[in-house]
């Protein structure tokens, strides 16, 4: 994979100007001896963890004295922070209620020097989650799906996906431990209007055409009866139809990729011979959460369309239009 040193450094800066000159000489200086990184993808949030080793307080070096205060005279001031906290170890002692650190807004402070001080335990455990912007999250783990499908038959639409954690070496080379969570990304299947026709029998459709032509001459009953067709379709969008929706989706393999939602969309559409605008299910919005863990710097998979299934939900609107329609006449 390429380097970019400007996207490692905006993990860190994203803490601030401050914060991030800080920690990287707390990391030269061997004061930080544990570096941690979650990577929670869905909501663009970093989670860093860190290890800082001060030493026994009885033998506490003035070496280590010297390279804090020399590092900062002041608190550390961390910026975008949605949540941070801190403990020693083994004393346990909460390092927020004893004022070493401190938040205001999405703001952060760290007094090393009061660190020093007043806490007994050799090692201090502190978290920090922050937000970073949308398009860092992209850039750090891209993911692609092919744009071209594979037909199988009539029965079955696949397509290949690939989800990637870029610049993933440089993140082992800076963080001890990485782990990157809640990936989720979506995929939209087009659907035509070619697809919804063919389960429309031939001798219904000539009936559809036939009601668009009887609108022009203001006929009551083929405007009713196109208004109970576009109300039929959008049960597309009631829950029974997406639950069937989730049953015509699958994706290998099961142990790295989860199907999270079938979201249809409806549109306005125009079907051949007809000329009047129809309202039918356009695409399915397909989110899918997957996950990169280990070594691991790729995530490749399968996602499959069972058209035999997607197809016997069109049948039963086609069929409940049939029955609700049978008796109007025009």
């Amino acid at each position: 994979m390429s380097f970019d040193p400007v996207v490692l450094s905006s993990l860190f800066s994203s803490l601030g100007s401050i914060a991030n000159t800080g920690i990287q000489k707390l990391i030269d200086s061997k004061i930080i001896v544990h570096k941690g990184l979650t990577f929670y993808h869905r909501t663009s949030e970093l989670e860093f963890a860190f290890l800082i080793s001060l030493g026994d307080e009885a033998s506490r070096s003035n070496d280590i004295l010297k390279k804090i205060q020399s590092i900062t005279q002041k608190p550390v001031e961390f910026e975008n922070i949605i949540e941070i906290y801190g403990h020693g170890l083994p004393h346990n002692e909460n390092l927020l209620s004893m004022g070493i650190i401190s938040v205001s807004g999405t703001s952060g402070k760290i007094d090393f020097g009061k660190l020093l001080r007043e806490v007994k335990s050799n090692t201090v455990f502190i978290k920090f989650r922050i937000k970073i912007p949308e398009e860092l999250k992209s850039h750090l783990v891209p993911s692609r799906i092919d744009n071209t499908s594979k037909h199988f038959g009539k029965d079955k639409i696949e397509t290949n996906i690939e989800i990637a954690l870029d610049y993933a070496n440089l993140w082992k080379k800076v963080f001890d431990q990485y782990t990157v969570r809640d990936i989720e990304f979506t995929f939209n299947l087009e659907i035509s209007t070619e697809t919804i026709v063919e389960q429309i029998p031939k001798r219904y459709r000539e009936k559809i055409i036939n009601a668009a032509r009887q609108i022009a001459k203001g006929n009551q009953n083929a405007v009713k009866f196109l208004k109970i067709m576009s109300d039929c379709f959008l049960s597309f969008e009631k829950d029974v139809r997406i639950q069937q929706l989730l049953d015509c989706v699958s994706v290998e393999p099961h142990d790295k990729f989860i199907i999270k939602s079938v979201t249809p969309t409806m549109e306005s559409m125009e079907i051949a011979g007809i000329g009047h605008p129809v309202v039918l299910p356009g695409k399915m919005r397909i989110t899918l959460a997957c996950v990169v863990e280990g070594s691991d710097v790729t995530s490749l998979g399968k996602l499959s369309i069972d058209l035999r299934k997607f197809f016997k939900i069109l049948s039963e609107i086609v069929l409940d239009l049939q029955n609700k329609t049978q008796n109007l006449k025009f």
